[in-house]
Order: C-alpha cells, then sequence, then structure tokens
C-alpha cells in the first residue's frame, strides 16, 4: 500500500510488548476502476433496468479514496523488538492497531448513451439532465452513490498489521 507513518514506541517495564502512537503523514492508498458496459447489455441501478446505446456504449470510471486526513492519529500495540537486547541476531516483531482517517469516499464518472429499452427507441446520454431518461439514471446513480457513501461512513479507521524479519550483526 501508498503510505507513510511516524510512531513512537513505548514498552512498558522494559517487556516486548510494545504501544505506539504516532500519526500517518501520507495516504496514497487508493482503489480506481474503469469499465464500458457493451451495447445492447442490459443493467440494473437502483429499481431501474437500462440497456448501454449499441452506437454509444455507456463507460465510467469509479474511485474509491481510502484517506481523507491529511494527517491522521495512529495507535497500536506489538510484540517483539526491531533492535534484539539480548546476543540474537534475528527478532520477529509484529503489530496491529488502527489509524482514524475519516471516512472512505467514492467518486463515479460516467459517460455514453443509455436506453430504457432493449429496442433502444427511448434513450439518452448519461449526461443529459435535461432528458427524462438521462435525468432517471442520473437520480437512480446519485441514489446508488448516496447509499454506499452512507455504508462507507461507517468505517472511518483503516487497520494496521505488519510482521518483519530483522537481522542485527549484534555491533555494539
Amino acid at each position: 500500500m501508498d503510505s507513510f507513518a511516524t510512531a513512537v514506541d513505548f514498552y512498558p517495564k522494559n517487556s516486548m510488548v510494545r504501544l505506539s502512537v504516532g500519526a500517518e503523514l501520507f495516504n496514497g492508498n487508493n482503489i480506481s476502476a474503469a469499465t464500458t458496459i457493451v451495447g445492447g447489455t442490459s443493467f440494473s441501478l437502483g429499481s431501474a433496468t437500462y440497456y448501454s446505446s449499441n452506437t454509444d456504449p455507456v463507460n465510467g470510471t469509479a474511485a474509491l479514496k481510502l484517506h481523507n486526513l491529511p494527517v491522521a492519529p495512529l495507535a497500536s500495540f506489538g510484540f517483539g523488538r526491531f533492535v534484539p537486547h539480548s546476543n540474537r541476531h534475528w527478532s520477529f516483531p509484529s503489530e496491529i492497531g488502527i489509524v482514524y482517517t475519516g471516512a472512505p469516499s467514492i467518486s463515479v464518472s460516467v459517460a455514453g448513451t443509455v436506453c430504457t429499452n432493449q429496442a433502444q427507441t427511448n434513450c439518452s446520454s448519461v449526461n443529459d439532465t435535461g432528458n427524462p431518461v438521462g435525468q432517471a439514471f442520473n437520480t437512480n446513480l446519485n441514489a446508488k452513490l448516496a447509499a454506499w457513501q452512507n455504508d462507507l461512513n461507517k468505517v472511518p479507521f483503516y487497520p494496521i498489521f505488519a510482521f518483519s524479519a530483522v537481522y542485527s550483526f549484534n555491533i555494539r
């Protein structure tokens, strides 16, 4: 994944268990996709069924942005040390925690022509909100996006899990 964080580790009573607090300073984690619906193919959006135009198929891109805060606080706990305090050469530290990134956000961009029947006699550009077909398509699309965003708003935390294999040359 594409992120950068910094943290301060606390080892209570000099144990192998560590508590960490810090901040994620950069989070470039995104998911994106692009698609084209083959002309003549039907698809459902909300409670309506639409058909992609044979001459100008519906196409679009979607992006899921997994962060909304420029600096996101984090908390974690782990086991093991990155620099062993014994004469061992190997250590295997692990960590689990959360980052408060804010709720993910979704954005969609569509283009093309959509029809309400397979014969493709009642069609409109998806961007023509003056046409009843284009207006209905955008209403259904916006309702679906609002429902997805409502679900995403319930997930403002991003999980952290790390496992490392560390070799120390014990040069002191």
